[in-house]
């Protein structure tokens, strides 16, 4: 990775144009912003990859500290507390899927085919049991599930890849300022009797949504989901929230994260940050590797140990 000395320096290159593409999204009046919708909520289907140097070994740290904030209500009511962290090696990059050919609706597809999050290490604190449900039209029969919420094990940030001519996909100027706040911050889950949750063993065909992974680069792939080992939610970086119109969806993006294998991508890509307060570090060159996890949408409830869930 670049040093980070470079931050104040002028942008070149695809990254002058990820520049400009930014600058150009703040710029749109708020009538010409695409208004992130609540259908997004039930499809955002994330494939995770391993990532490494193009030589397979470990990226370096990024040694940056944030202060985070929660944005799911539920976890402010029962008491969440911000956080600071500092973010350390990136692991995995997430990129948007569809489960078993059930596409989006064309107004979530808008905003969900540009969903790429890069997922970094971070220190780790404790929380408390919650209640899933899953969303997804393909796993909505699955039955509720109680999880221990344990401590911090990753944040994931939204990034843009690159196109084959080495220019930044960046999502589409009224697309832009929803998605690049778009934070998730990860934790490990496990069953309420301390021990790992069992894997489901259910089988997903995944084909993905994002325009720079086309069937000839990333083909489609059978999967069977195994054990559920994180739960991602939103938060803000460094209070830097999202536009209030979009706060209502993207504070219910929960994400429950199971277990696949696959085979390796192999592919190298170039990864630019979206967000605010990450865009000015450098771009990392990186190599996608195997699939590591299938993230699926749920709905959480605050949970005491043996009360059943009721919906509302």
């Amino acid at each position: 990775m670049a040093d980070h000395s470079r931050r104040g320096k002028k942008l070149s290159g695809p990254l002058h144009a990820l520049g400009i593409a930014l600058v150009s999204s703040l710029a749109l009046p708020a009538a010409a912003r695409a208004q992130i919708p609540p259908t997004v909520l039930p499809f955002i289907d994330l494939k995770c990859y391993g990532i490494t140097n193009s030589d397979g070994t470990p990226l370096p740290p990024l040694n940056v500290p944030l202060h985070l904030d929660q944005l799911n209500p539920l976890l402010l009511q029962i008491g969440f507390p911000a956080e600071d962290v500092v973010l350390l090696s990136p692991t995995q990059l997430c990129v948007p899927v569809a489960k078993n050919g059930v596409i989006p609706p064309p107004d979530a597809l808008r905003f969900i085919q540009y969903i790429d999050l890069k997922c970094y290490n971070t220190r780790r604190r404790q929380a408390p049991v919650l209640q899933l449900r899953h969303l997804n039209p393909v796993l909505q029969n699955l039955p509720i599930e109680q999880v221990i919420v344990e401590a911090t094990e990753r944040l994931c940030v939204p990034v843009a890849k690159v196109n084959s001519d080495g220019t930044p996909a960046i999502p589409p100027p009224d697309v832009l300022p929803s998605v690049r706040f778009i934070d998730q911050k990860c934790y490990p889950i496990k069953g309420l009797d301390g021990r790992p949750l069992p894997p489901l063993g259910f089988p997903v065909h995944l084909d993905h949504l994002n325009p720079v992974l086309t069937p000839d680069i990333a083909p489609p792939e059978d999967v069977v989901m195994q054990e559920p080992t994180q739960l991602c939610v939103p938060v803000a970086k460094d209070g830097q929230f999202p536009p209030p119109t979009d706060l209502r969806v993207i504070e219910q993006i929960d994400l429950k994260c199971y277990g696949i294998q696959g085979d390796p991508l192999g592919l190298p890509q170039q990864l630019f940050h979206l967000n605010p307060r990450l865009e000015t570090l450098p771009s990392e060159s990186v190599l996608i590797q195997e699939p590591q996890q299938l993230c699926v949408p749920v709905q959480k409830q605050f949970s005491i140990p043996n009360v059943p869930f009721v919906p509302h």
